[in-house]
């Protein structure tokens, strides 16, 4: 297809990324990514429309590195974030916004020692399934988290 706009977003002037794009199908778009700013990851949204016009920015996070991997658009018409945040060592992260990207919740999930979370899915229950991968002692394992539609864990497996 033939190009019909390209925009530049973000809160820096360098080191956005953008790692996922949800959608309410209805004309807004909402981006998810990474923003560093003095050697410090946050987690960054930024919400636009179909004819790529920002609508709004932010970073989300704590003191420590933190960064969202995916995003998706829910059925009670909110977007649901995963990723990574890093407390006494780096958590799955799960984040529910409304469509302005006002946090309604999140959680930190996982197992015990680093765990990411790259992908997530809505489920039948109205809860979520995050995907990742969960390391000890230098190897990765694959895993499955599931939870209810508030975002706590139900189900856990390696």
């Amino acid at each position: 297809g033939s190009e019909v706009w390209t925009s530049s977003f973000g809160v820096s002037t360098i080191n956005d990324m953008a790692s996922a794009l949800s959608s309410d199908g209805l004309g807004t778009y909402i981006a998810c990514g990474t923003v560093i700013s003095n050697g410090q990851k946050d987690g960054l949204i930024v919400g636009f429309t179909s004819d790529g016009d920002m609508l709004f920015s932010d970073t989300y996070g704590g003191n420590g590195n933190d960064w969202f991997n995916d995003i998706i658009f829910t059925s009670d018409g909110h977007y649901v974030l995963c990723g990574v945040y890093e407390a006494s060592d780096y958590d799955s992260w799960i984040s529910k916004i409304d469509p302005s990207g006002t946090v309604i919740w999140q959680r930190n999930i996982g197992f015990d020692g680093t765990d990411h979370a790259n992908g997530i899915s809505q489920v039948t229950d109205g809860g979520y399934v995050l995907t990742g991968y969960w390391n000890t002692e230098g190897s990765n394992d694959y895993i499955l988290i599931k939870t209810d539609s508030e975002g706590y864990s139900t189900n856990q497996s390696r």
